[in-house]
């Protein structure tokens, strides 16, 4: 789904950062920042009081009435989290410091702060409490499913009238105005992965902000054997029981008439919402195999290989990383797998040559592995992996805009694969192997 979804982050970077700018509210992020070093020792260099220490560095340099500035153009990468649970140890830093920043330097009480930079502090923080009321959400039908009890004190009727029209026009407008940022239904996904490892640290750090270490995320490493995390999937498979167990409960009531029928039609739907979330939450936690340790890159440079016999062979890169490339011949050459070739990229008015040799192909794509380079020819690569100006400008944008109709369908796609793979993971899938130290990659077929 890379590509045809946006990633968790892009709603943030692509329109809340923005909206933060238009307020002169935009917070640093940890890297891709310049900062002022006149501005830095006005508050005494960064902010180490809490585990969030740039976004705290930046409410106390708005503070002191320094302005921010956010250019919305991707100008570098960074390397994401290898798996789930590595994934969640880092929101719940996140989460954990923005809790902390709340309570020893709230946003309502900072003077300095304009009312519009206090408002959109405040709404970055108040976003990691949000666990609880999904936990509620996923939890709250079924109090009437098993126990016949009632969580509103309106009937029915009264409650879908007052509840679909909201719900329906807030997808509407979230798919209008987000569209290319955050899809309809996954950002429920989203919440619900992080809910049940964040309300506590988050609770703590509301009642104790000063516990809490820092550490720092570990974004090296490559899964070895594909597998279902159980041990960080629990509280999904958890959830999924009891609203499996509420939705049969319900149907029980339904042909025995236990209860009022529109009442358990409503709380069935809500079941079955709620399931189709949860199922797709539990196929997260199966973690596919990562053949690579760095990570390949999309880029399209016209190449010119020199074989063995000292023959040309010309074609496109497609894709290259820090260890190899893989190329699109314009047509097919007899090159044979363990030959030692020549690459040659012309960029920025110079040829660029690496040597390498070939570790798999067909009648017209190759892949190369570059052998041990140069100083000059490690600095070259890196020029044509990272020093183009539109290197990253796609990199996150989904390729297509939301659909309310069509992200339900593929969130219900996706609950089946899910809860399937969960069943397997459950009984069949070993534990973890994960290399977690960078090697050199070798031979790749």
């Amino acid at each position: 789904m890379f590509k045809k979804l946006p990633n968790e982050g892009e709603l943030f970077y692509g329109v809340i950062q923005d909206g933060n700018d238009l307020w002169n509210a935009s917070t640093f992020c940890g890297s891709c920042t310049v900062l002022r070093r006149k501005a830095l020792n006005e508050i005494q260099g960064f902010a180490v009081d809490t585990v969030t220490e740039d976004a705290h560095t930046s409410i106390r340099l708005h503070r002191l009435g320094w302005e921010s500035a956010y250019l919305n153009l991707p100008q570098a990468a960074g390397l994401a989290t290898p798996s789930l649970s590595a994934h969640i140890r880092q929101r719940i830093r996140w989460a954990r410091g923005m809790i902390q920043i709340f309570r020893i330097e709230n946003p309502l009480l900072a003077r300095g702060l304009t009312l519009a930079q206090k408002l959109c502090y405040l709404n970055g923080m108040l976003f990691f409490l949000s666990s609880l009321p999904r936990i509620i959400f996923l939890t709250a039908p079924l109090a009437y499913l098993y126990f016949g009890v009632r969580i509103f004190d309106a009937d029915a009727y009264s409650i879908a009238s007052y509840a679909f029209p909201t719900i329906a026009l807030s997808l509407l407008a979230n798919a209008a105005i987000n569209g290319r940022h955050r899809h309809s239904f996954w950002n429920q996904v989203y919440e619900t992965t992080l809910a049940p490892y964040i309300f506590l640290p988050t609770l703590l750090a509301m009642v104790r902000p000063d516990l809490g270490t820092f550490n720092v995320t570990a974004k090296e490493g490559r899964i070895e054997k594909e597998f279902y995390d159980r041990r960080i999937a629990r509280p999904f498979i958890i959830l999924w029981v009891l609203n499996l167990g509420g939705l049969i409960s319900g149907i029980l009531r339904y042909t025995g008439g236990f209860g009022e029928i529109p009442t358990i039609v409503l709380t069935l739907a809500w079941t079955v919402h709620n399931l189709l979330i949860i199922g797709t939450t539990l196929a997260v936690g199966w973690e596919r195999t990562q053949r690579r340790f760095r990570p390949r890159i999309n880029v399209t440079y016209p190449v010119r290989l020199t074989a063995p016999d000292g023959q040309y062979v010309y074609g496109e890169t497609e894709d290259m990383s820090d260890d190899g490339v893989r190329i699109r011949l314009l047509k097919s050459a007899s090159l044979r797998t363990g030959e030692d070739v020549r690459v040659e990229i012309p960029f920025l008015d110079r040829i660029h040559e690496f040597p390498a040799e070939i570790v798999g192909m067909d009648e017209f794509s190759i892949r190369l592995n570059f052998h041990p380079l140069t100083l000059e020819e490690e600095k070259n690569r890196v020029l044509l992996l990272y020093g183009r100006a539109d290197a990253w400008v796609k990199l996150g944008l989904s390729e297509k805009e939301d659909s309310v109709l069509k992200s339900l369908w593929e969130v219900a796609l996706f609950a089946i694969i899910g809860q399937g793979r969960a069943l397997k993971g459950i009984f069949w899938s070993s534990g973890p192997k994960i290399s977690r130290t960078p090697q050199t990659l070798g031979k790749v077929p």
